[in-house]
Order: C-alpha cells, then structure tokens, then sequence
C-alpha cells in the first residue's frame, strides 16, 4: 500500500504549466477582495501541480503555518518544491482519520497569539474541532472545506460544531470541476485497461451514484460508446439517468451484470451485503475522495489479496474474484486529477470564504454555511475574464 502512495501522481508530465501565469493572477485578483485579517492558515490538502499558486496566495493573505499533505495524492517534486517555503507534514491515513493526532499536530504547529483558520479537504477536522477548541478556545476561526465527503462528516456533527464550517461542496461553481473530475476518472481506469490489454467498451459498466461526478463519469462512457448502467438511492437521481438514457436497474441486478463498478457516492457504494452480489471478476473503481466507497474491511476478511500490479489487487476466494484499483483510493489521482482551469475557479471560492468566514466569526456563529450569491458571480465574472477574456464590465 505504502509503495503505490509513492507512485501516485508521480508519472505525469507536467502538462499544467501553460496555465501556471494565469490562475497566479487570478487568484491573486480573488485575494484582493479580502479584507486585513491577523491570523493564520492550516491547510490540509492534495499536493499536485495546481497546489503551489494556491499555497502562495493564502501565505500572502495570511501565513501558512501547516501544510498537511493527503498521502495517497501527494507528487513528491511538488512536496519538496512546497518544503523550502511551508511547514509539510504527510501523515498516514490511519492518523488523518485520528481526531488526537490531527488536533495535537495543529496545536503543535501554530503559533501562541493568532487566530487559527483551517482550509481542508475531506471532513478529517470534523472530530477535532471540539479538541482544538479545548486547546486555543476562540482564536479558532473555522474551517473551509471542500468536498462532498467532507460535507457529510461535518453534517454529522452540526450539533456540537465549536465554530462555523463554510462549505463549497454543493457550490454551483463546482458543477464544472465535478464533471471533469468524472472525465478524469474514465480515463485513469481506461488506461489501466489498455495496459492488459483491454478496452472499456466491450465491458458492462455501472456507475453508483448519479451526483455531479457520478453523471460525469456516466457522460464520459457514453461517449465512449460503452454500455453503461446508473443506480442511485435516490428515485429523482435515477429518474434524471433514465431521461438521459442509461439503464436504470435495482441495485442487486445491476451488481450481477456489472464488469466494472464506479462508486461515486462520496460514501459507502458496496457494502459487505453487495459484495456477493458481484459477478466473479469485477473491477471495482472509486471516483471519491476517499478510500470509503467500497467495505475495504470486508474484502480483506473474506478475501485472499493477491497483488496483481501497481494500479490493480486480486481478491479470491471459493467463490469469487474481485479486482480492486487504486486500493479502493480515487483513481484519477494515479494521473495527478489535475482537471484545468475549473479546478481553479473551486479553489478561489475557498480563498473567497475567509471573508464569509470571518463574518461569521464576528457574529459568533455556528454550523454549516456557504458563500454569497453575489460571491459565487463575481468570481464566475473573474475567472472568465483571466481565463476566456471575457469581461462583464462593471
């Protein structure tokens, strides 16, 4: 496991260069609608191409005083480009998801006197929030965080939130980025394929969860004039799928004729349960954040794990075979999951936030927000101007 860490999104070339100068600007253009703020900024993150401008525009709105580096999607010229500016350190899985040991490592890298703002991705804070206000009380400010999972496991502690959570996991701006990340995704498990020599269109293929990048990924082989099947809990999803004209199946049939398998959930796709239900030689690919959409737990019990190359591991028992990818972690990120210029316009809703946050924090409030309307155009108006010179006026 450890080994295919290190090899992730070290294999591409750096083909984000070219927009480099662009999204410095227009990041920077997004800094100056902030106001003066005295604090300083933890960021929990990917370290990919597209991370050094990022970096370098919250250090010059505040200072970054911790850069945790997610492990599974970490390029390791970018980590030891970041060293000779930021403070980095890339703990485990096991550790992230450890509220102690995330509380303790911010607490131990901040300074004594300033307020504290946490920008993340994937909810990892959301059970030491309580822990690290016990440590700096009010000089937390709150947290920025990014994705869908990540939204959920604050969602499950609105309750007892010490501070407020800006979320821009259900922005509008990030309809775009979604459905790249989907085409980002078909691509990763496309070349694999081909690398055994195989192709996606001659499979059937099922995509669980029919959300933005569900639907991306689903548009992405259609396109590629595969046969592709949609299941979503939620009759209105599967309903949209149909009107689009996928197959829609009950979830324990479209398991049984299913080669390759996408979770897109943001959760758990295949429980313990749905596991028998595959057909024997399914590949099971996740297009989340996380390694959470397939019981990872239940395979290692139940199975035998054999490993069957980088990208690919074989579990056998009596009855069965299942190819897992990518160790069940997102499979776009053996590509780097740079997905362009709409990545860029997500990020600089998350720098945006601090002036929501900060608002927030003025009037003591707690739980779940978004940014403003009126943000989310404005910084549409920016980024079509720096990226399409597109120009509102105004």
């Amino acid at each position: 496991m450890e080994a295919l860490s290190q090899n992730y999104c070290n294999e591409v070339p750096s083909s984000f260069a070219f927009h480099k100068a662009t999204r410095k600007g227009f990041f920077s253009s997004v800094a100056n609608l902030l106001p003066k703020i005295d604090a300083e900024i933890v960021v929990l993150t990917h370290l990919l191409e597209d991370r050094p401008e990022f970096l370098e525009t919250l250090n010059s709105i505040a200072p970054v005083s911790l850069v945790i580096s997610i492990p599974y999607s970490t390029n390791a010229m970018v980590k030891e480009t970041l060293k000779r500016d930021y403070s980095i350190f890339t703990p485990t899985l096991k550790q992230l998801n450890n509220p102690i040991f995330i509380s303790d490592l911010l607490v131990k890298n901040i300074g004594k006197n300033r307020s504290v703002i946490i920008i993340e991705i994937g909810g990892y804070f959301s059970q030491a929030l309580n822990l690290i206000s016990r440590c700096i009380g009010s000089r937390l400010v709150g947290v920025i965080e990014d994705t869908q999972a990540g939204y959920r496991r604050y969602l499950s502690v609105q309750a007892s939130l010490p501070c407020s959570v800006v979320s821009v996991a259900r922005s509008s701006l990030k309809l775009g980025e979604d459905g790249l990340i989907g085409q980002s995704c078909v691509f990763s498990i496309e070349k694999i394929l081909r690398n055994f020599g195989s192709l996606l269109n001659n499979k059937s293929l099922l995509v669980i969860g029919y959300g933005n990048i569900g639907s991306g990924v689903a548009l992405s082989l259609n396109r590629r004039g595969c046969s592709t099947s949609v299941y979503d809990v939620d009759p209105i999803k599967m309903l949209h799928a149909a009107a689009q004209g996928y197959q829609v199946l009950a979830k324990d049939d479209a398991l049984k004729q299913a080669d390759i398998v996408f979770g897109c959930t943001g959760h758990l796709s295949l429980t313990a349960n749905d596991m028998a239900e595959l057909r024997s030689g399914a590949i099971l690919v996740s297009c989340s954040s996380r390694d959470i959409e397939f019981d990872l737990e239940y395979l290692t019990k139940n199975y035998k794990k054999i490993s069957y190359s980088n990208h690919l591991v074989k579990y056998e028992n009596d009855k069965q075979i299942i190819y897992l990818v990518a160790n069940g972690r997102p499979v776009n990120f053996i590509d780097g999951a740079v997905v362009g210029p709409a990545l860029s316009v997500v990020q600089a809703e998350m720098i945006l936030a601090i002036k929501t946050l900060i608002k927030l924090y003025s009037k003591g409030m707690t739980g779940i927000y978004e940014t403003s309307i009126s943000d989310k155009k404005k910084l549409a108006q920016i980024w079509l101007e720096a990226f399409y010179e597109i120009n509102f006026g105004g």
